[in-house]
């Protein structure tokens, strides 16, 4: 269902991306898997969640509230809603 690709930067590090649903307004959002960190970042509502892999320790976070005005947008991209 959700998409994964796996890339190798210059410093021989394995990076994951995986598609995800942001947990902030259920949009597609993207998840990076690195070595020393997890950040998922959602492009609609402007979430952004970084943490531990191995310990689950939120190493940065920014979950702007949805407000009214911003809700349809939300909805036309998730639902397709127009």
């Amino acid at each position: 269902m959700f998409k994964m690709t796996t890339t190798t930067q210059k410093s021989i590090q394995t990076v994951t991306k995986q598609a995800v649903h942001c947990p902030n307004c259920g949009a597609l959002a993207e998840r990076w898997h690195y070595s020393d960190r997890t950040q998922t970042e959602c492009g609609v509502c402007d979430y952004l969640m970084v943490t531990c892999p191995q310990t689950g320790n939120v190493i940065e976070a920014q979950a702007p509230g949805l407000y009214a005005s911003n809700l349809q947008s939300v909805k036309s991209v998730v639902f397709d809603v127009k």
